[in-house]
């Protein structure tokens, strides 16, 4: 896609079938003559052939070495003995007579004129060095640069010595009572025998094909560095592995990351499957539920709700300390006996946490390798899934004590919602609120891990109202108050004012910042637009979404980025919004800001509407989008758009003949997913119904409606990389007519113009074109293929 990268080449002839072919074919006949021996003789085998031939073939990524300190140049050793002839010279002025200064002068003048030409011709040097190194770090890596431009850059080394950084490691992951057993948690009632049974069937192909596939391409299963690539693209290397997987199930041998994300997804389908895991309280890791949005809309909504009816409402936001590296294996174990898990499994997850060793590396030195013998590793495939079944423990315990808020259809929310380790709290009284933080206290004291308040936060509102005299405790500390201290949790903010207006004036700050950073770098144009729709874009896009902000404040940054975008495309301030994001005669790839949070609001509202939780379907969670557009009355115009097409039927578009198009999806007959996509289209399509009525309601640039037998021109990326920045602009200003023509300027400035070639006063840009094709019809051929 990036052609000007200087590895092109070789990656796209790494990345050619036939390369890819021959190399599966030759690795597949060298494994079936190589493999011998016991079972882990043949896992390590297979890891060391694969790099061997990997390595021998595509060759290894250069170890990257300290460049050497650069000599000074030339020009900057002129400009040093240059700066030090003038402090001569200063000197000799402070001693100089007055007929001495005058023979001084001359030379004074030389020397900084000089030094000044030195200086100017070193900054454009080291300008010039800046662009090229800055563009070459763009076409290495486009995501990677660009999110770089949005961040501060990061410096700093951690100044310590191999005895404390492995004392610390060894005091934060030992376990002095790992072989004492939990003891009983109280009461938590154990759940009934599995309906549905573990799957304890070695691996299918397919199971090892889905893994692969959705995996990313650029990690790796293994330590040997061998990435997922290969096994997307050699299907026989991946049968023979997946043998090789099939019977290191039955031995309980665990050969790599593939095999455990198996094993993770079977144990996730156990617990969902048989209800072990309360999805309306713990979102975390269970397939098919949009937690962050989810729970962040439920709980706004019990605030705003207990503000509008005037209720009490208690609120307090819990975090554990270091959760994941301090969850002891016991309890994955007591997890593991409490969930009727097959005795196969849990001696499997026993043998790999009774061998797991972690070791640090510094910029100085590397540390011995020490036993984990608490906590679970954040990058291994399995461990999310242990840790949402050791909670689960602690949130059953906890959420006996007291019924939650009581909703207008007459149920009941969980009286806590939890993801991962953030636990909420939602309750109507202090003293309920109270007893189940004492449970939560006591259960989490029973796994041997710790609540953080200084991270929690506690919200009180008494008749509506906020109450600040209302004072919860956590492990024996205070929990300060959202009044003196805001949080963010799943993607939302909640600050003293209960509110959401102060959200998009940071949006604002953010979208600006961003884009001033991306303008500051010394990319071309068309890079920097996209670098602003890939990255800045989106993360735009997720607080827009979270949050109760206004369209119209969607509006105004989808003016502020606009003014960037036509800046680096070299396109007039007067172009309109219909030729950047229109489906119009030329479309451009590129996202408006209020469309995108429409489509992301619509999206939503199917979320919160159509949700496998009973609970948030029936919380009646709106989403508000202020007075001017309303998302809510939108998705309901296009549901019943689409099931007026359903009525309609089959229609006929274009010239083909009948049955020539494509069936298209009935809302009747279409998933959950695919009703989602369908509603989010026709919202879009609502958009671009608007921009077509501003484009015909525009007598100059709205020209291209009224062109008949013109095909439309969908640009693409890689279109764009191809076309010279010039020649874009030119085409888009030439599609909406906006070129500098006489008849343009004489609209924009009064002034009568005459064109150069045909000499006709206020001539169009249709005539300035028939012209150019009569006096030089080298243009007009160059022209008319740009623009057709």
């Amino acid at each position: 896609m990036f052609e000007k990268d200087t590895s092109s080449t070789e990656n796209k002839a790494t990345n050619e079938p036939a390369v890819w072919q021959k190399l599966d074919n030759d690795i597949t006949v060298l494994l079936e003559h190589s493999l011998h021996g016991r079972l882990e003789t043949k896992l390590n085998s297979l890891g060391d052939i694969l790099y061997e031939e990997c390595r021998s073939r595509f060759g290894v990524v250069a170890e990257r070495r300290r460049a050497a300190p650069m000599q000074k140049g030339r020009r900057e050793r002129e400009i040093e003995q240059l700066v030090w002839r003038r402090r001569q010279l200063r000197k000799q002025w402070r001693k100089a007579s007055q007929e001495e200064k005058e023979g001084l002068k001359p030379l004074w003048e030389e020397v900084r004129k000089s030094l000044s030409n030195l200086r100017r011709a070193e900054r454009i040097r080291q300008r010039r060095r800046r662009k090229e190194k800055e563009r070459s770090n763009f076409f290495k890596n486009p995501f990677k640069h660009a999110k770089q431009l949005l961040e501060d850059k990061r410096s700093g080394k951690l100044e310590i010595t191999k005895p404390e950084l492995e004392k610390h490691i060894r005091e934060q992951y030992s376990d002095p009572a790992k072989a004492i057993p939990l003891g009983s948690p109280g009461y938590v009632p154990r759940p009934a025998p599995p309906v549905i049974p573990f799957n304890t069937a070695p691996p299918k192909l397919s199971e090892v094909a889905d893994v692969v596939r959705k995996a990313r391409a650029a990690s790796a299963p293994g330590p040997n560095g061998v990435p997922y690539k290969l096994y997307k693209y050699c299907p026989g290397v991946r049968k023979i592995l997946w043998k090789l997987l099939k019977a290191a199930w039955g031995k309980n041998i665990i050969p790599g990351k593939i095999f455990f994300s198996i094993m993770a997804k079977r144990l996730t389908s156990y617990l969902t499957s048989n209800s072990y895991i309360d999805t309306s309280c713990q979102k975390a890791g269970v397939p098919g539920f949009p937690g962050c949005v989810e729970h962040s809309a439920v709980i706004w909504e019990q605030i705003q709700r207990a503000r509008r009816e005037k209720s009490d409402l208690h609120v307090v936001w819990l975090d554990l300390t270091n959760a994941y590296g301090s969850v002891p294996h016991q309890l994955i174990n007591f997890a593991l006996e409490f969930f009727h898990t097959p005795n196969c499994i849990k001696d499997l997850v026993a043998k790999y946490f009774a061998d797991l060793q972690m070791c640090c590396a510094h910029q100085d030195f590397t540390t011995g390798w020490q036993q984990l013998e608490v906590g679970i590793a954040m990058g291994c495939s399995i461990s999310p899934i242990l840790f949402i079944a050791a909670f689960e423990i602690i949130l059953i315990g906890a959420r006996k004590m007291a019924g939650g808020v009581k909703m207008p259809s007459g149920q009941r929310l969980p009286p806590l919602r939890g993801f991962l380790d953030d636990v909420t709290t939602i309750l109507q009284t202090a003293a309920c609120t109270t007893r189940l933080l004492k449970r939560m206290d006591e259960l989490v004291g029973w796994a041997r891990m710790k609540i953080k308040p200084s991270k929690s936060r506690s919200l009180s509102l008494r008749k509506g109202v906020r109450n600040d005299h209302t004072i919860f405790t956590a492990g024996g500390e205070e929990i300060p108050l959202l009044s003196k201290q805001p949080i963010r949790s799943l993607g939302r903010s909640y600050t003293a004012e209960l509110s959401d207006k102060q959200v998009g004036e940071a949006v604002r700050k953010q979208l600006a910042d961003g884009l001033a950073r991306i303008h500051r770098s010394q990319l071309p144009g068309k890079y920097k637009v996209w670098c602003y729709q890939h990255v800045l874009y989106h993360r735009v896009m997720w607080p827009l979404k979270m949050s109760e902000v206004p369209s119209s404040t969607a509006s105004k940054l989808d003016g502020l980025a606009n003014s960037f975008i036509r800046k680096w495309l070299g396109l007039p301030r007067c172009l309109s919004d219909v030729g950047l994001f229109g489906r119009n005669t030329l479309q451009l790839p590129l996202h408006s800001i209020s469309l995108g949070y429409k489509q992301e609001k619509a999206r939503m509202v199917l979320e919160l509407r159509e949700s496998s939780d009973h609970l948030v379907r029936a919380a009646g969670t709106q989403v508000r989008t202020g007075r001017r557009w309303k998302a809510e009355e939108e998705v309901d115009q296009a549901i019943a758009r689409l099931k007026h097409c359903e009525v309609v039927g089959r229609v006929q578009v274009g010239r083909a003949g009948l049955s020539r198009s494509e069936t298209p999806l009935f809302w009747s007959k279409a998933s959950k997913r695919e009703r989602k996509a369908m509603v989010v289209m026709e919202v879009a399509r609502s958009e671009q119904e608007r921009y077509t009525i501003k484009a015909v309601c525009q007598s100059r640039q709205g020209g291209w409606s009224s062109w008949e037998g013109i095909m439309d021109r969908p640009m693409t990326w890689p279109d764009l990389w191809r076309i010279p920045q010039a020649r874009i602009s030119f085409l888009i200003r030439a599609t909406y007519n906006t070129l500098p023509c006489p008849q343009n300027l004489h609209l924009w400035f009064g002034t009568e113009e005459i064109c150069p070639l045909c000499n006709t006063i206020n001539a169009s840009l249709q005539q300035s074109c028939r012209a150019a094709r009569r006096h030089c019809p080298k243009v007009a051929t160059d022209g008319g293929t740009m623009l057709s």
